[in-house]
Parts: structure tokens; sequence; C-alpha cells
């Protein structure tokens, strides 16, 4: 949907209207001109009656009062086929809980298919702990072109730890021979268009504005998971990489929906929804997406502060890692800009 908050460009007919409203004071100003003490010249016929509307313009012999009826008008399409662009800068923030699991295939020494699987539970506390002690980045992307009644974003993120051990994405995991030190690189790409359907003014209260549209999109995750041993009883497999898995990604999101009620001029509350989870590419069968929920605030023409809530939930399987993230929700902060 297109933001309400780039600025516009004022029409001809405002303009013209403008010096509509100053005419009456143009022949006076002129007529003093011409009468004034020492000065021979009458007041010239041409500046006794009010002029009709129109807009002053340079040309070769001064200045010039050209018609309204000579002045091209902006359509309304020239104004909607304008391009839009919204991208966060410099601020972006997600700060969710993480729960889910990852299995990884592997042949044992008799040629036999296993799997072993490793459930993660962290809370936001434990995510915050985790930040300022394992996280070596986290980076995120929101950016926005729309044009008309079409919309295109792009979300990313990428989260990176290193270092992290067992107890520290499950505490109920029982201690082990082996303590493994685990790396975790990962890179959610979220690509989708919307197309608005339609765009009403409101006059209820403090509403101004509904609009509503359809939108799909698909979701993309580059993994990279590294677990070698920290610790072995004798001392002598400490250092060893045990695994080392890079796997991609993709599933598809076809259906999704998204509102924007605007209220008290400057403030909307904005939702979207993207559903996948019909298998196809990477994605098993299940309740899979991304969805939105926050209150923007236009505080300038160019920029907006946005805070809500994110949902995100995904269960892809891989050649040799599957990886499940349920109910990762969080809150969110963004500084827009509109131009």
């Amino acid at each position: 949907m297109r933001s309400s908050g780039r600025p516009g460009y004022p029409s001809a007919r405002l303009i013209a209207a403008i010096v509509f409203l100053a005419a009456p004071a143009l022949p006076s100003f002129a007529g003093d001109l011409g009468t004034g003490p020492g000065s021979e010249v009458a007041p010239s016929a041409e500046f006794a009656q009010p002029q009709s509307a129109g807009v002053l313009t340079a040309g070769d012999s001064g200045l010039v009062l050209v018609p309204e009826s000579e002045i091209p008008a902006v359509s309304a399409g020239d104004e909607e086929g304008l391009w839009g662009f919204r991208v966060a800068v410099p601020l972006y923030i997600w700060y969710p809980n993480m729960r889910g699991n990852a299995t990884v295939h592997f042949e044992d020494r008799a040629g036999s298919d296993q799997a072993e699987q490793i459930d993660f539970h962290l809370n936001h506390g434990e995510i915050f702990d985790l930040i300022f002690s394992d996280l070596n980045g986290i980076y995120l992307f929101f950016g926005e072109v729309s044009r008309e009644r079409l919309t295109a974003r792009l979300d990313l993120l990428y989260m990176g730890f290193d270092h992290v051990s067992i107890d520290d994405i499950n505490e109920s995991i029982p201690d082990r021979f082996f303590d493994l030190d685990q790396d975790l690189g990962m890179t959610l790409v979220h690509p989708s268009v919307a197309f608005q359907l339609f765009e009403t003014q409101l006059d209820i209260g403090p509403l101004d504005s509904f609009e509503f549209g359809l939108g799909a999109g698909f979701r993309y995750m580059y993994l990279q998971f590294k677990a070698k041993v920290s610790k072995s009883p004798r001392g002598n497999l400490d250092g060893l990489t045990v695994l080392d898995v890079t796997e991609h990604y993709f599933e598809a999101l076809p259906v999704g929906a998204e509102f924007r009620l605007g209220f008290c001029d400057k403030w909307s509350l904005n939702g979207r929804i993207l559903l996948g989870g019909w298998g196809i590419g990477n994605g098993k069968k299940g309740t899979d997406g991304l969805a939105d929920l926050f209150v923007g605030y236009q505080f300038h023409d160019d920029f907006s502060f946005e805070v809500g809530m994110r949902w995100l939930d995904m269960d892809v399987k891989g050649n040799d890692f599957d990886w499940t993230m349920r109910n990762m929700w969080g809150p969110t902060m963004a500084v827009i800009a509109n131009f």
C-alpha cells in the first residue's frame, strides 16, 4: 500500500486560486506607480479593472499574467503515477523469542540413515543474554517501493551466534560425555508484493481513512551450522569439528492480506500477514507464515516512527539439516524514511 507520508505537489489550480485572491491589489499598486508626484502618466485603462485569475510569469517584456484557462492542469492520473519509496533508516529492531528444533540427518558406520534432533527454547530474557555474550552480528533491513496500487517489499534478517553451548539453548538436555560448541548463522529474506483493492476516506470520530489489499511472497533462508567438541573426557578430541552444514531453503507464501487504518491525521494502525505451509519448495505442510501489527506516527513529512509486534513461524526440510521455528514473536521498532 502506498504510504500517506509522501510529500505532495501543489496543483496549478491551487496556485491560480492564491493569485486570484491577491489580484485586486495589483491595479492599485500599478496605478500608484503612474500617478505619483511629478508623474505625467495617467493610469492605464488596462489596470483600471481587476484582472482575471491567473499566474504571474516572467516574459520578454517583464511580468506577464497568464490566464488560468491557458495553464495546463495536472491530472490526478499523473499524481497517482508517481513512485513512492519507504526505507527503515537507521533504526530497525526485532527482539523475538526462539522456540523449535534442529534435526541433523547422517549415516552411521553401517550405512543406515540416522537423525539427531536438538530442541531449543529461548525466551526474551535468554535472547537478551545471548546478544551480549555470543552474538557476532544482527542486521535487519526493510524497504518498500510503490506505484499506484502496487507495492513491493523486502524484509531482510541476519543473525549470527558464536560459541553457543547446548546448555545455552536447552538446559533440560542431560550432560553428555562430550560438550559441543556451536556456531550458527542465519540469513532470512522475505520478498513480497501487495495490491491495494480499495481505499476509502472515513469521517467516523478520529478515523480518517481505511485501505485494504491482498499480497503474496516467498521466503528464502541461508543457514550455516557448525558444531565442534569443546570438552571431551580425555581432552584428545577437543576442537574437533563434528558437524559443518550449509543449507538453502525456499518456501512460497502464496496467500496474504494487509490493511492500514489512518486516524488523528498523523497516526495509523497497520497490519499484514503472509501464509504458507502448503509444502511448496522446502516447506513442510503446516502453519508457516509472517505477520506484523504496528502503530505508526508521521512526525515529519519525510519520516515516521513505527512500533508493534512481529510473528514468524517456519518448518523447512533440507538435504542434511531440518529447521523448525515455532511462534517466533517479539516487539519491533523502526524509523521509516518516506520519499
